[in-house]
């Protein structure tokens, strides 16, 4: 239930932010989004959605986008990894619980393919992110409404 109540006060706030664009800045790594290992942060499936919507390609339209499934973890599971935790980790991510300070991210990513015109990229975003705030960033080659 709080993973709802978080997507839906993260729904509310989207639909207040102002609609001014942005390119990556100087503090958005390179490859941004653009590998399994440097994925977008958003919350949940409907965050997906709503930054991809957000996102604008070089002509000015809006590209389309399609859910290509799951590529596995951010970081590669360690070795000798017990059942019991695998499923704590499945269920913090499950719950939406934060990262510890400092702990390795084991998210699992989805790749969605986004297209603006005959031009496909592929976009890695990591849905287990609920307390940050939505992204602000756009991989290379698009630009992002805020």
């Amino acid at each position: 239930m709080r993973v709802l109540e978080l997507a839906l006060v993260s729904t509310l706030l989207l639909g207040c932010a102002s609609a001014g664009g942005s390119t990556p800045g100087a503090g958005t790594p390179a490859g941004y989004g653009l590998a399994a290992g440097n994925p977008v942060e958003v919350c949940m499936p409907d965050g997906e959605r709503r930054y991809l919507a957000r996102l604008v390609c070089p002509s000015g339209a809006h590209p389309e986008f399609s859910r290509g499934g799951s590529v596995g973890p951010r970081t590669p599971l360690p070795s000798g990894m017990s059942q019991a935790e695998m499923e704590k980790l499945l269920d913090d991510q499950l719950a939406g619980r934060p990262l510890a300070a400092g702990a390795p991210d084991y998210h699992w990513i989805d790749a969605y393919e986004v297209r603006c015109g005959a031009e496909k990229t592929t976009v890695f975003l990591d849905m287990y992110h609920c307390n940050v705030d939505p992204p602000a960033a756009a991989p290379d080659g698009f630009t992002i409404l805020r």
